[in-house]
């Protein structure tokens, strides 16, 4: 991407499409940020995904195996907050981060 404008509006957005109103907490970026930070622009042609709920589903003979069956559940969640270290003094943890959690 070359043009430094339409980068930096790409970085917003994708910023606040994680954590919704991050950008405008933050300082802004600066040049050397810009430079070492890519952005790859593509378009999804075809994607696939299997999606379900419930336990696992066997075919009748499966269960006369002596194999385990069943479900891993996989569970996305934000722990609490933990500040930089470096930081100096204190600082109350901005609302978009706090929000995480309540999602």
């Amino acid at each position: 991407m070359e043009d430094a404008n339409e980068k930096l509006a790409v970085f917003e957005r994708f910023t606040d499409a994680i954590v919704p109103g991050r950008w405008a907490e933050c300082r802004p970026i600066n040049e050397k940020e810009a430079n070492v930070t890519g952005i790859l622009a593509l378009t999804i042609e075809d994607a696939s995904a299997k999606i379900r709920t419930g336990g696992a589903v066997d075919d009748a003979e499966d269960y006369e195996l002596p194999i385990w069956a069943g479900v891993v559940p996989i569970v996305t969640t934000y722990g609490e907050p933990v500040g930089d270290e470096k930081m100096r003094g204190e600082w109350e943890v901005p609302g978009s981060v706090r929000g995480l959690g309540e999602k």
